[in-house]
């Protein structure tokens, strides 16, 4: 409002002529005016511990240490990142995983991610998920974040924050053949890696 007042009190008055020792007036800044109809709705509600635990930290309370504990705060903190930038819910399909969980969970690696609290599964079973990844590979990487080549998770996106042994961006997680080899075509520019 007082950007407002002193804009008006400008144009009334550079309508005399100013004197000769007056300096010129400061430059207007147009305040940006959003109409009502098109203010930003709010995004998705943050992400929780509680998205990533899913009561597995009192369930398996001998197996959630400090450690896991810690790299679940820094997952957390770059999930919500990603989730504001994509703008929808994240569904969270699978967080920290104590020994147990994992060796019961089909195909996953007997050194997961998951683990160290370091890695999460979205629901994303229309792809939706995954090809807004790969259009925003720069964002990944700032943010750092990593997956599991697409077409070795058919119904969700593997998402970690420490690289893998190959260092690429999206790498392929197992020798085993790919359950679903047309989801993605496996190519991608890698000057992202």
């Amino acid at each position: 409002m007082e950007i407002f007042l002193k804009l008006l009190k400008w144009v009334f008055s550079s309508k005399q002529a100013p004197a000769a020792q007056e300096s010129p007036p400061p430059p207007v800044v147009q305040p940006e005016l959003v109409p009502a109809a098109e203010t930003p709705k709010p995004g998705p509600a943050p992400l929780t511990r509680a998205d990533l635990l899913k009561g597995r930290d009192k369930q398996y309370a001998a197996d959630f240490t400090q450690e896991i504990s810690d790299n679940l705060d820094k997952l957390l903190i770059i999930l919500n990142k990603l989730q504001a930038a994509y703008g929808k819910r994240l569904p969270i399909s699978s967080g920290w995983r104590p020994p147990a969980v994992n060796e019961a969970t089909s195909n996953a690696a007997k050194k997961s991610n998951h683990l160290k609290g370091l890695a999460v599964d979205i629901a994303d079973a229309d792809g939706d998920f995954m090809r807004w990844c790969l259009s925003n590979l720069e964002l990944m990487k700032e943010l750092g974040v990593w997956f599991e080549d697409f077409r070795w998770t058919p119904t969700w996106t593997h998402c970690q924050i420490v690289p893998p042994g190959s260092g690429r961006r999206v790498y392929v997680p197992s020798t085993a053949p790919a359950p679903a080899p047309t989801r993605w075509a496996g190519t991608y520019d890698q000057k992202f890696d």
